[in-house]
């Protein structure tokens, strides 16, 4: 009897597997005929047509999600898996469901990203993490029996916030403190993601997309349980000024255009924002601080009307609802509901019950109409056709299927690898002691902490028990630690670990032809819900460093894990010190490489590392003010004594020249065209990183110095010269007023082009150029 139900049911689905859930709009679903099926209307036609066959509580149940957002069966509109991270690869934040993929592709943190300065590369992993999106959701859509899907959807990543604070504990999620550099990495990211396609006879607005990008945290979130606030309570001023000039160019690179995002996902924090030079509050109402989720002057005025963008805009987890009551801002959740759907946010991401219920009865009482549920309930819904999920064969579309065999591919671990190895930053090398000769080296000691993190972790989600992958990371199916790489790299050598014991590490320093001492933060120092309150390393960690540091300098390469600066005024008495971020699951073999010169360290600071005395010298992590006190990142510091490392900065085995600088003004294009010559004037090929500065007229104290507007990560050979060119947009180069208006003023532009910043006490010489606007 079971078989003839199987071939009937088969004959009904035609060729749906029997006990495998048909896709919605597939032959033999029970929503074929219905009008969201229909593939000659648009996008938004269908998605309205499908919300029209939804009761309110099928509405609300979708309106509000975390783990998992609600499917409405009778329509046989699936479950849908939500909280995916795309910091680092795909990062499930789910918990131990039984349909997790068992091991997914781990690249280096976000930092990472940022200290290897390379779009290109940057765009290869994108779209390696966009691929295992679909793979993820095809395991997921085939272990559910057609029921449940993940999504190819990055609930949020990247996040396009810049590190104005160096204590922030969520830098390693992010690209850095500059905002050029930023948004070129967030605009990378989202189009190499998305990569939006035209549907034939679709008209422009009706692309296809590979992944549906959620670009966070907008705006603010810096301060993440600090002692001076709860993250989830956090209220900063700003100026119109600094948030035109710092905090919004990174967002609207990815928010402008016929590339922008998909979605945007508002912060927790409250802003209040005022005019820097009469200090008046740019919001007529009567509260003050303004939370991100119902701030009508970041997602009306400047979201949908200046940057002209259709993101979906949710809240950011958890109980955002909750928090507005608490912050103040309103008196009941209802309040909160209504403020925040008036104000444009549209998907209640990690909100409670309460919320939803608090929906129905703004319903109810008309603070709410049943059009602001379906505009919102809609709009998310429009992502979802552009992936394909409702077409009648969702695996024949523009992006197909297949991808199942990508996720954890050796491809995959491969450019994982080389990001690890590209983002490598060599801060110190005074005597050359690397690259190390696996020929003339012995026996290797690796000590510390971080020297051997081989813990798999069961799941992924908010923390991650190895020290290689941080938050949000997901689940890879082994680990190369620094032992692992360096026993690879040195067949012939000997290679012993202690990870604390001060005496036996002195022991094995003492003995050792070359010793490795792998020190950082991790997340029991800086991660999300938690910042720093010094740029030091941990008291046992210095101990360590003084012990080994005492008996082997001469010998001693020390590995630096952390994605925020690290301060020490006694200096590191190490022969090589590099900074490796959260490298991944490739940590090791990438670190090995650069170690025995497989591959030239490239990688750049992407945000400064200051001394500790900086800390005696700034606000709070909520305050934003740029130039207050002795200024924030590198554009607006006024003692440059202060920082240790300058953002930019990094070493080669090699050395460059820049000379022969020329900028030319192209006005109806506008933007800077910029020629150079780089030669490689050491003894083997590299890559550099090519950096243009601009310097505006009339440089002010609550101006930045000079700012980055444009940069090329480049490989010239030995002994080579190779042209550069490079081209700054006026909207960089631009000037901002206190009323966050960007202006070009007239006069002479200075420009630096080189390897670092200009006079940078550790970098190399730049070449000037001028021009005039």
């Amino acid at each position: 009897m079971m078989l003839s139900v199987c071939i009937v049911a088969m004959i009904m689905i035609r060729e749906v597997a029997c006990g495998v859930s048909p896709a919605t709009c597939a032959p033999g679903s029970p929503a074929e005929k219905m009008a969201f099926c229909d593939p000659t209307m648009s996008y938004v036609d269908r998605a309205q047509a499908l919300v029209n066959e939804m009761t309110v509580e099928e509405k609300l149940n979708v309106w509000l999600g975390h783990g998992l957002q609600a499917g409405v069966p009778r329509l046989n509109i699936k479950s849908y898996r939500r909280d995916t991270i795309c910091f680092q690869g795909v990062a499930l934040n789910s918990g131990d469901a039984p349909w997790i993929p068992p091991a997914i592709t781990v690249f280096p943190n976000a930092i990472n990203f940022g200290t290897s300065w390379d779009a290109g590369l940057i765009a290869k992993v994108a779209n390696a993490t966009s691929s295992e999106l679909r793979g993820v959701n095809e395991i997921v859509h085939e272990s559910s029996n057609g029921t449940m899907l993940a999504g190819p959807v990055c609930d949020v990543g990247p996040m396009a916030n810049t590190a104005h604070d160096p204590r922030w504990g969520r830098i390693p999620q992010i690209y850095g403190e500059d905002p050029f550099l930023s948004e070129i990495m967030v605009s990378t990211m989202v189009q190499n993601l998305q990569q939006k396609q035209l549907q034939p006879k679709k008209d422009e607005k009706e692309t296809s997309v590979k992944a549906a990008v959620t670009v966070g945290l907008f705006l603010g979130y810096h301060a993440d349980n600090s002692g001076q606030v709860p993250r989830h309570l956090a209220k900063f001023n700003v100026t119109l000024h600094d948030l035109s000039d710092q905090f919004l160019p990174s967002y609207e690179g990815a928010m402008v255009g016929d590339k922008q995002a998909l979605g945007i996902m508002c912060s927790h924090a409250g802003m209040h924002v005022t005019d820097a030079e009469t200090q008046d509050t740019v919001f007529n109402v009567n509260k003050s601080y303004v939370p991100s989720c119902a701030n009508s002057f970041i997602l009306k005025t400047q979201l949908r009307d200046a940057w002209d963008s259709n993101a979906h805009v949710r809240a950011d987890c958890c109980d955002d609802m909750g928090n507005m009551v608490d912050m103040g801002y309103s008196n009941t959740v209802e309040d909160a509901v209504v403020a925040a759907t008036k104000a444009g946010m549209q998907y209640c991401f990690g909100c409670v019950n309460s919320s939803r219920d608090a929906f129905a009865t703004a319903l109810s009482s008309g603070r709410l109409n049943q059009s602001d549920l379906d505009n919102a309930v809609a709009h998310g819904f429009v992502n979802r056709f552009r992936l394909g999920e409702f077409e009648r064969d969702p695996s024949s579309t523009v992006f197909g299927s297949g991808y199942k065999a990508t996720v954890d591919s050796v491809e995959h671990r491969a450019l994982a690898r080389k990001l690890a190895s590209a983002s490598v930053v060599l801060l110190e090398n005074p005597t050359n002691l690397l690259p190390l000769n696996p020929a003339d080296t012995h026996s290797i000691a690796v000590i510390g902490p971080f020297g051997h993190c081989d813990e798999i972790p069961k799941t992924s989600g908010w923390r991650n028990p190895n020290c290689y992958l941080h938050n949000y990371a997901g689940v890879p199916s082994k680990v190369s630690t620094v032992v692992d790489g360096l026993q690879q790299a040195f067949p012939s050598s000997t290679v012993s670990f202690e990870e604390s014991d001060p005496k036996v590490a002195k022991e094995l320093a003492t003995n050792s032809s070359v010793v490795f001492l792998a020190l950082g933060l991790g997340d029991e120092v800086e991660c999300e819900g938690k910042d720093r309150y010094n740029f030091s390393l941990p008291v046992d960690q210095l101990a360590l460093l003084e012990t080994v540091s005492n008996v082997a300098a001469h010998k001693l390469v020390l590995l630096l894990f952390a994605g925020g600066g690290i301060a020490n005024a006694k200096g590191w008495n190490a022969s090589s010190v590099l900074a490796v971020g959260y490298p991944g699951e490739e940590a090791g073999n990438g670190i090995a490489d650069v170690i025995v010169g497989k591959v030239n360290p490239s990688g750049r600071l992407s945000l400064t590392w200051f001394s500790e005395e900086y800390l005696t010298k700034i606000g709070s992590l909520v305050d934003y003010s740029m130039s207050a006190g002795a200024g924030r990142t590198y554009r607006y510091l006024k003692n440059t004594s202060l920082a240790q490392y300058w953002f930019g900065y990094g070493l080669s085995y090699t050395s460059f020249s820049y000379s022969k600088a020329e900028a030319t003004v192209f006005a109806a294009q506008k933007e800077v065209n910029v020629t150079l010559s780089v030669h490689n004037t050491g003894a083997i090929d590299g890559a550099t990183v090519v950096q243009a500065y601009v310097q505006p007229p009339n440089v002010t104290i609550s101006g930045p110095r000079y700012s980055l507007c444009g940069f090329s990560k480049v490989v010239v050979s030995q002994g080579d010269t190779q042209s550069v060119s490079l081209s700054l947009p006026f909207s960089c180069i631009s000037t901002t007023g206190a009323d966050g208006s960007r202006t070009l003023p007239s006069g002479p532009y200075t420009l630096f082009v080189g390897g670092n910043q200009p006079n940078d006490p550790h970098g190399g010489e730049v070449t000037t150029a001028m021009f005039n606007i």
